[in-house]
């Protein structure tokens, strides 16, 4: 049976989540519920009223090119 990779490392599963988010994600750190929720409560309002047909990606940098 494979042991989990936090457990071959010595360290928490937090600190495994936080040593990916460091180096895999631009930001530098894994994104919030709220930014999420802010952004979908953006494309509801009248506000995005001219928003058609795009697909947008929240995350942090992640998919960048």
């Amino acid at each position: 049976m494979k042991k989990p990779l936090a457990w071959t490392r010595n360290i928490t599963v937090e600190q495994l989540r936080e040593g990916y988010s460091k180096n895999a994600i631009p930001v530098g750190r894994s994104g919030r519920l709220s930014e999420v929720a802010d952004f979908v409560c953006y494309l509801l309002s009248e506000r995005a009223s001219y928003i058609t047909g795009v697909t947008t990606n929240i995350a942090g940098g992640k998919t960048r090119g």
